[in-house]
């Protein structure tokens, strides 16, 4: 006698099989789509990053000399651990979660949002941090040469972090300046 069809333990155990690889697929697709996910927000938080720490590196590297003692003093008015005045009114601020540039005295741009960390150090031409208590010193303004930024951004849980020096032109133009005879 010839059997048509197949017996119930044996559809049972097709289901059985096909629902554990149907498990097991599903939950590979569900981590690299979690891994595409990660993988984008920390690309999008480096690449804010990065752009804002190119526009601060080319706004700094740019600071002026002191126009009452030129080379190698800048024209820097005020320095602290988030925030830098220079000139007659461009600034840079940490500001919440936003990094807020001013380089005209009016509009303010906000160079990244989500950032959850900026600070800045100050260096004068032996390498040596002019930072005290949170900012520098009046008399050590002039003598800032080199500026290090750190910028964290976060967002869904990743944090990105970017860090760089910046030697300011009108500083070390001074001080090449003042060595030849």
């Amino acid at each position: 006698m010839r059997r048509r069809g197949f017996s119930l333990v044996e559809v049972i155990a097709v289901i059985v099989i096909l629902g554990l690889i149907g498990s097991a697929t599903s939950s590979l697709i569900l981590t690299a789509v979690a891994s595409y996910t990660d993988s984008s927000v920390r690309q999008a938080l480096h690449g804010e990053a990065s752009v804002a720490l190119d526009r601060l590196v080319r706004e700094i590297r740019e600071i002026d000399a002191d126009p009452e003692q030129g080379p190698p003093q800048v024209a820097i008015r005020s320095a602290a651990v988030t925030g830098l005045q220079w000139g007659e009114s461009s600034s840079l601020r940490f500001d919440g979660n936003l990094l807020v540039l001013n380089t005209d005295g009016a509009h303010e741009d906000a160079l990244c949002t989500d950032v959850s960390d900026f600070t800045l150090d100050f260096f004068d031409g032996s390498n040596r941090s002019l930072l005290r208590g949170g900012g520098v010193a009046d008399v050590d303004l002039p003598r800032i040469q080199r500026i290090a930024l750190r910028l964290s951004l976060t967002r869904q849980g990743m944090t990105e972090t970017l860090n760089t020096r910046v030697f300011i032109r009108a500083a070390m133009a001074g001080e090449s300046a003042g060595e030849s005879p």
